[in-house]
């Protein structure tokens, strides 16, 4: 029996990222809709883009910085997903996206949680 091997937090980012564009590039022609699509572009496209950064690190401090950021820009993303479901500008796909965070959340805090409690010196 062979086990699934976990999906690597690059390649889920990273589609994320492909989701995040799909759902801009259907959002309505509206002042409003553009303006939060822009939004979500950029903090929806910049979480892998800093994990892949992160992979890259040339110390654990800067690991940890990398990872933060892209938790950040998780958060934001969220916000403006909420907002989007909240504001009936579309409903599309957003209930689904969200739920994609319980889990993204919890491989970007781990590591920086494990490094914390590991290297305290780093605080």
């Amino acid at each position: 029996m062979v086990k699934n091997k976990p999906e690597d937090i690059k390649d889920r980012t990273f589609r994320f990222a492909l989701t995040i564009i799909s759902l801009v590039e259907a959002l309505p022609n509206t002042i409003s809709a553009k303006t939060i699509g822009k939004q979500l572009i950029r903090s929806g496209t910049s979480i892998g883009a800093n994990v892949e950064e992160a992979t890259a690190a040339h110390s654990k401090a800067d690991f940890i910085y990398r990872m933060n950021v892209a938790l950040r820009e998780a958060r934001e993303t969220l916000y403006w997903l909420r907002l989007l479901e909240a504001s009936q500008i579309s409903t599309r796909q957003e209930k689904d996206m969200m739920g994609h965070f319980g889990s993204l959340h919890f491989h970007f805090a781990f590591p920086i949680l494990l490094f914390h409690f590991a290297f305290p010196i780093f605080h």
